[in-house]
């Protein structure tokens, strides 16, 4: 679990955390089986999309994938986050 991990910007965390990748932690965190259930969820977007997407935000510390079969199932590893501003 990650403690406290800090973004350099608010424009990098609002190019990290846009609408369609706020939505993909959204389901993640309601669960899913796979990426493509995910996709299914989000709107029946490309899967292709939504591992770019799931890529840019386990690199961020979001999310991990984990190899559960033949499938990747993608896992929260926060549970909030908080911004500051100094």
């Amino acid at each position: 679990m990650l403690s406290d991990e800090t973004m350099s910007s608010i424009e990098l965390l609002r190019k990290t955390l846009t609408q369609k990748r706020l939505s993909l932690l959204d389901q993640i965190s309601r669960g899913v089986d796979s990426i493509s259930e995910l996709a299914r969820r989000t709107g029946s977007r490309d899967i292709k999309n939504v591992y770019s997407d799931l890529q840019i935000l386990r690199r961020a510390g979001f999310i991990t994938l984990e190899k559960s079969g033949r499938k990747v199932v993608p896992k929260l590893l926060v549970s909030s986050v908080r911004i500051e501003f100094r």
